[in-house]
């Protein structure tokens, strides 16, 4: 490999195991041009228009009669909407305009509105399960007024003085602590900051387990502002996924710094003051991230611990002073990996503010800022560098002409099953099947209507299965061969208390499965892509390949993952429950590049919590975390031929499982 660096200390201890840790990181560069990245997927974006029956609350129709004509102020309409709705699982919907507003916009009830009651950012009940929705990122603008009273606060907030925090307040804000923010979603809009509001960030984003930022700009009129996209203004935010993400100005593009974590993929950045994405410390999986700055394009700690993890970047701009990733303090607080990793105009690529040995200067091709662990002698002490698959684009269509309303067919919204009814909208010829949301009383206080189904089949013509954010329980889908070549199933959750939904991957056409809760079976060759799934993932067809970023597979009881022979990449993932999560067996490949293992409370795991038994899989960046004594002991267990190898340390860098042979066998996989 050219340009691989490779130093170690005196080994500690006197067992096979530890003498296997290369104590100091490894660092793979390379002056060749590295992989570039694919086009902005931003490029060629369809508008997302629901139909009249599909249950979205349009803040331009009556009773909230937003303007949205860029001089009209929309605050108090805007925020009716959001408060009549608060965790309700309901789409806040904006047509393309202008919508200036003067006040911050709030998830849930609006404190503003409500300054009598007790709303403290804590009230999880009220800013969860809500989802604000843009008909088209570029021209569905929320855009705060230049000079407004309530964004003027400037300076660095105590709590976080250590790290330079900036004060911001979010034009856009989602709640706060208690990891209890699930599903929230902001998608398809443009936050213009305007002119005049150096106190103002675009979006405070928070939700937990499963919810998304998806294709959003955020800008500021000035180029002034605090932090473009905020995942760090409460300590319990995540675990959840921003893609498709455009920031430029601030002071910061992103600032990542949550307790339960954040993937973040498809991000561009630029003319940000301080750093393009700042990484104080804790989880932050990151993939595809273009920027163009001076100053820093990745900034990691200097606060506690952070785990950050970096695959393909093109770091563009630099100045011969700053380096293009910035790293404060050393290898055993701050753990940095990165792959095929572009930067130009910078002095350093890497720089360590603790440890000069461990700076890198051109492109990377690998960089481990921690030990690399090799589970036996003869593996590589490389990852597997798995193809990376883009999942097909799949069209919106037209509601008038291509969808099928399931309540037209029969289904009723009252949880009664519609089994026969929903197969029937299936087997219509419509492209897409949707089912619409609303408003029914359920249980424990929660609204919106649900459908209960027991088995049926995707096939024929429909290329998107949506629910409108309402609640759906299907025993079980089976995705079978169609006319459409791939086919979307998108914004499901089943209602609790019915259990999880299950999905088999019966066909040889591609499977997208995103922003969804359920058990995921893939028994057929046909490609499979979560992209914000909560639940399950079983590969149990041999050669068979599944992508997934941002993956929660925490199933209790029972195993969250099984790669059965199969090629399984994961950027970003996390898990719960303190048992058994894991196994890859049968000759897999498996790359797993980011996670957070949560513990919680519970008692320490004797069984181990990964196993891997005859297989390849590189594991980068991972961290157990417990309040209590709760934790996986004997946290990975590799088998090869016999020979067991365990790891039971509460992190890790870098992990490599792989024989050279396997190697070759993935290369063959990128071959046409």
């Amino acid at each position: 490999m050219r340009g691989m660096r490779e130093k170690r200390l005196p080994v500690i201890g006197s067992s096979l195991r530890f003498s296997l840790l290369f104590i100091l990181g490894m660092v793979f560069t390379s002056f060749a041009t590295v992989t570039p990245l694919p086009p902005r997927l931003t490029d060629n974006e369809e508008p997302i228009v629901f139909p009249d029956d599909s249950g979205v609350v349009d803040v331009t129709k009556p009773p909230y009669n937003a303007k949205g004509d860029g001089r009209s102020d929309d605050s108090d309409a805007i925020q009716r909407a959001f408060d009549d709705h608060p965790s309700q699982n309901r789409i806040i919907y904006f047509p393309d305009g202008i919508y200036l507003v003067s006040h911050q916009i709030e998830f849930g009830l609006s404190r503003r509105f409500h300054p009598d009651k007790k709303i403290d950012g804590r009230d999880a009940l009220h800013q969860r399960l809500t989802i604000l929705q843009g008909q088209s990122r570029d021209k569905t603008i929320i855009k705060l007024a230049d000079n407004c009273p309530e964004f003027q606060t400037t300076g660095i907030s105590e709590p976080e003085k250590d790290v330079g925090r900036p004060i911001g307040r979010g034009v856009v804000w989602t709640g706060e602590n208690v990891a209890q923010h699930f599903r929230n979603a902001v998608r398809n809009i443009t936050i213009d900051t305007g002119k005049g509001n150096p106190g103002a960030s675009g979006i405070q984003f928070n939700a937990s387990n499963q919810g998304c930022m998806h294709q959003v700009k955020i800008v500021s009129g000035d180029g002034a502002g605090a932090i473009g996209c905020d995942l760090g203004f409460t300590g319990d935010a995540g675990p959840a996924v921003v893609r498709h993400l455009e920031v430029v100005g601030f002071d910061y593009g992103v600032w990542v710094c949550a307790l339960n974590s954040f993937t973040v993929w498809d991000v561009q950045l630029q003319g940000q003051k301080k750093a393009g994405i700042r990484c104080p410390w804790d989880m932050a999986m990151l993939h595809r991230v273009h920027s163009v700055n001076t100053m820093p394009a990745l900034w990691i700690g200097n606060r506690w611990l952070s785990f950050t993890t970096l695959i393909d970047g093109e770091l563009l701009g630099g100045a011969p002073d700053q380096p293009a990733i910035r790293i404060d303090g050393g290898n055993k607080d701050h753990h940095f990996f990165g792959r095929n990793i572009k930067s130009t105009g910078y002095g350093w690529t890497v720089k360590s503010s603790t440890d000069a040995s461990l700076n890198a200067r051109g492109n990377i091709e690998e960089y481990s800022y921690g030990p690399v662990t090799k589970a036996f002698p003869d593996c590589v002490p490389k990852t597997l560098n798995l193809p990376v698959k883009e999942a097909p684009e799949v069209p919106w269509g037209d509601p008038k002409r291509d969808w099928a309303n399931v309540v037209r067919f029969g289904a009723k919204m009252d949880g009664s099953d519609c089994t026969e009814a929903v197969q029937r909208a299936i087997d219509s010829g419509a492209r897409v099947v949707y089912f619409p949301g609303g408003e029914v009383q359920r249980t424990w206080g929660r609204t919106g209507v649900e459908y209960r189904m027991k088995k049926i089949a995707l096939r024929g013509h429909v290329q998107r299965f949506l629910a409108c954010e309402a609640y759906v329980n299907a025993e079980r889908i089976d995705v079978e061969d169609g006319i459409a070549p791939a086919v979307v199933i998108e914004r499901f959750m089943p209602s609790w208390e019915h259990g999880v939904m299950e999905i088999h991957q019966k066909s040889s056409r591609t499977l997208i499965l995103r922003d969804i809760n359920g058990l995921v079976h893939q028994e057929a060759r046909g490609d499979v892509f979560l992209d914000d799934v909560c639940g399950g993932l079983y590969l149990r067809h041999p050669g068979a390949s599944a992508w997934c970023r941002y993956f929660n597979y925490e199933v209790s009881p029972g195993l969250g993952l099984v790669n059965d022979g199969g090629n399984l990449w994961i950027m970003g993932s996390k898990i719960e429950h303190p048992n058994p999560q894991v196994e890859l067996l049968n000759g897999s490949h498996t790359e797993i590049l980011g996670a957070m293992w949560y513990a919680g409370f519970g008692d320490v795991v004797e069984k181990p919590g990964m196993r891997i038994v005859d297989s390849a899989a590189s594991i980068v960046c991972h961290r157990q975390h417990s309040f209590g004594p709760g934790r996986w002991k004997n946290w990975i267990e590799i088998e090869r031929r016999g020979e067991k190898f365990l790891w039971t340390n509460w992190a890790l860098d870098f992990l490599a499982t792989a024989a050279p042979t396997d190697l070759d066998e993935v290369g063959r996989l990128r071959q046409p």
